[in-house]
């Protein structure tokens, strides 16, 4: 029998780990104490159980100032930096703050921190390429962090920005003690994942984000001070991919499309596939459409038990995702945890949008991520009135297209994006702040406690998130705890233990013959 995750056990976990980084960096394994200090923020957002730790980034600012020179840069008035941890097409905001720097008509350095994204980043690096005042430094492939960090300040300082951009994952720790060890340029954290866990507090003078909820957050659990933090309201990129069809039953039905990472739909006694359910019962003209990715046994057993297999389809992970939109009627957001693009994906594609969410979980409450000021609501809390709307919207299709009017003016156009960030950058964030008195009333228990249940029930990641980033360190730093791991993952993860060391294997194969053929 395996243990369950709980919150006193990862706490202490969380804790052991950080010793073991301290101790690496009093041995000056800086390295080692990276990884370990990355570990820690990645478990630390994958279970929500806390929003900051300020010792992480005194750590990493020792780190900074003992293994790394510091830069004094001499910067170029209205030359900027946009540094992108990701660099991934239609995702993050990479684009839309690309296309502000373009609009603004100034020199830019986008600086990629992991070339092996560079595949997956094909249309930013298409649109930088016709951007005159655009350089592009993809950083290469280097194994160690401290040698990899160097080559990053040297670009940095010889290319002497006034202002940088941080667009980062929340633990990476790499792109952390660069932006420590730069004096003379103004850092804005690109706060991309307001509802969790993230490094970078340190590193950063201000921090952009892009609704009340993450103010709140910013301000109340990560000791932020408004006068450091900038909200912009953004726009989704909408991808290209041409049309994959849907399924021939579709034909003829009001579609009401639904779909993100499927642990966001687990949890809370099968609310959301009870939802579905009462939905197709209630409406013989509908049929639902649900794409996603993850574990979806749990969803097909459901599908299976309840006989709406034909009612309710699953349609897998969609690249044509924009187009999915098109060509549906109505966007049911998932529950317990909604996905905030694929609301902005709906708004965008002018499709009603419409959620339950429990009253306590506010990061629900996609209002919140469009412009305020209109007349819209997409939550509901109480179930009953949730089900008279979805009826509504789908028996009625004048009511669906009334119910949109105003959609176009919940999320700022591209150019109005950019007027807006550029006048935002030069005014202090307490002169443009708007919303200093609002004091959202948030249940972090509440919310916390869907983490451990989807990562109990459903994602079993926890000790793969450790053995995974880990690698050598945990058998060197924590041998006993890296076999209770290893065996955990075994348990929970055979399909992917087995890819991972056949992929291994054929990598050693076939280096080995091209370095005999050579």
């Amino acid at each position: 029998m395996i243990d369950k995750i709980t919150y006193k056990y990862v706490t202490k976990d969380y804790k052991h780990i950080k010793s073991l980084a301290i101790n690496a960096a009093r041995k000056k394994r800086y390295p080692d104490a990276l990884r370990l200090i990355e570990t820690a923020a990645r478990l630390a957002y994958h279970l929500n159980f806390r929003y900051v730790d300020d010792e992480l980034e005194c750590m990493l600012q020792d780190i900074a100032s003992k293994s790394l020179s510091s830069y004094m840069v001499k910067p170029i008035k209205n030359r900027y930096i946009f540094y992108d941890y990701f660099g991934l097409d239609n995702r993050g905001l990479t684009q839309q703050y690309l296309l502000a720097l373009k609009e603004w008509d100034v020199d830019f350095l986008y600086i990629m921190e992991n070339k092996k994204n560079e595949i997956y980043a094909q249309e930013i690096l298409y649109e930088l390429s016709k951007i005159k005042h655009a350089e592009v430094y993809i950083v290469p492939n280097i194994s160690s962090d401290i040698e990899k960090a160097t080559h990053i300040l040297e670009k940095i300082s010889q290319y002497r920005p006034e202002k940088a951009f941080l667009h980062l994952a929340p633990w990476s720790v790499l792109s952390i003690i660069v932006w420590n060890s730069l004096i003379n340029v103004t850092r804005y954290l690109i706060d991309i994942t307001d509802h969790a866990f993230w490094l970078g507090k340190g590193c950063s003078d201000y921090f952009i984000g892009f609704r009340e909820y993450g103010y709140v957050i910013s301000t109340k659990y990560r000791g932020i001070s408004q006068e450091k933090i900038i909200i912009q309201s953004y726009y989704p990129i909408l991808s290209t991919y041409p049309f994959q069809g849907f399924p021939e039953i579709s034909n003829g039905k009001t579609i009401v499309f639904t779909g993100g990472s499927y642990y966001k739909m687990y949890g809370e006694n099968n609310v959301f596939f009870n939802i579905l359910k009462k939905i197709v019962f209630d409406n013989p003209s509908c049929i639902i459409l649900l794409a996603g990715s993850g574990n979806s046994k749990p969803i097909e057993y459901f599908l299976k038990s309840n006989n709406i297999v034909d009612r309710v389809l699953l349609i897998g992970n969609r690249k044509d995702i924009s187009e999915v939109f098109k060509h549906c009627d109505i966007y049911l957001n998932t529950f317990p945890i909604i996905g905030g693009l694929m609301s902005q994906y709906a708004v965008a594609n002018n499709k009603p949008l419409i959620g339950y969410s429990d009253k306590h979980i506010y990061c629900n409450y996609s209002e919140g991520i469009f412009n305020p000021g209109f007349n819209v609501k997409f939550t509901y809390t109480d179930i009953e009135e949730f089900h008279l709307e979805v009826n509504h919207l789908i028996a009625d299709k004048n009511y669906r297209d009334k119910k949109v009017i105003n959609y176009p003016k919940l999320t700022p156009s591209p150019e109005y994006f950019a007027e807006e960030l550029r006048k935002k950058l030069i005014t202090k964030p307490v002169n443009i702040n708007s919303i200093v008195d609002i004091d959202i009333d948030i249940d972090i228990k509440k919310f916390t406690d869907l983490y451990f249940y989807a990562e109990n029930n459903f994602l079993h990641d926890y000790h793969y998130i450790k053995v995974l980033t880990l690698n050598r360190i945990y058998i060197r730093y924590d041998f006993f705890n890296f076999i209770k791991s290893f065996f955990i993952v075994l348990y929970f993860k055979k399909s992917k233990v087995f890819w991972t060391l056949t992929k291994k294997i054929k990598d050693s194969i076939s280096g080995y013959k091209t370095s005999n053929f050579n």
